[in-house]
């Protein structure tokens, strides 16, 4: 992801914001957030948006959230605006649709596409998707952290080990969503062949 300069890009940015007849005030909040975004990349020496450092950054908002760092409201609001930055520093346009696209850690094709076809195995209610999209994601992150690739391999030790992880980072209420969301991806891991049955039963006798 390559763009211009960070002052040519917030004045483009705030041009387009105009032509779409958005007052001073909106004007303002909207460089604020995109200007959070930029002062980040400075930090690193950076002088134009960098694919890594943007996936970092919403993943870190994700994170505070789930955390209950950040209030729901608060969090789309955020997400809506920085996704309409983004999407400016892509097309050059103003998009003004906005949906919630679950988890931004970044996995290999492999896991991502897994992720994605536990997601479409069942009628998830939106909200209940995103959920599963940031749980399975940031599961499946933790194994490839852990170099651990194949999910054949994976066990009930595996299972505590990545559980004991999230009860560092999340509060009790959180970890009770993430057992019950890792309870349905291992169901269909099962269903799909790539986990042992052995291994699944061990990791519902956690999961309960």
């Amino acid at each position: 992801m390559k763009h211009p300069k960070f002052d040519v890009l917030l004045e483009n940015f705030e041009n387009a914001l105009k032509n779409k007849k958005l007052g001073y005030a909106g004007r303002l909040r909207k460089l604020s957030y995109a200007g959070n975004i930029i002062r980040v990349h400075e930090k690193e020496g950076l002088e134009w948006l960098d694919d890594e450092i943007v996936a970092k950054y919403l993943q870190d908002i994700d994170d505070r959230f789930y955390e209950e760092k950040m209030g729901k409201p608060y969090y789309q609001n955020l997400m809506r605006n920085i996704q309409q930055f983004l999407e400016f520093c892509k097309s050059g346009t103003i998009d003004t649709t906005y949906s919630h696209k679950g988890s931004r850690y970044t996995l290999s094709p492999e896991f991502e596409k897994i992720a994605d076809d536990f997601l479409a195995s069942g009628d998830f209610h939106p909200n209940t998707q995103n959920d599963m999209r940031w749980v399975s994601h940031k599961y499946f992150s933790w194994l490839e952290s852990c170099e651990i690739y194949d999910l054949s391999t994976v066990g009930a030790g595996e299972l505590q080990r990545f559980m004991l992880e999230c009860a560092k980072q999340h509060p009790p209420n959180s970890i009770h969503n993430i057992r019950l969301f890792m309870k349905k991806l291992y169901s269909f891991l099962y269903d799909c062949g790539l986990s042992h049955s052995a291994h699944v039963e061990s990791a519902n006798l956690f999961i309960h």
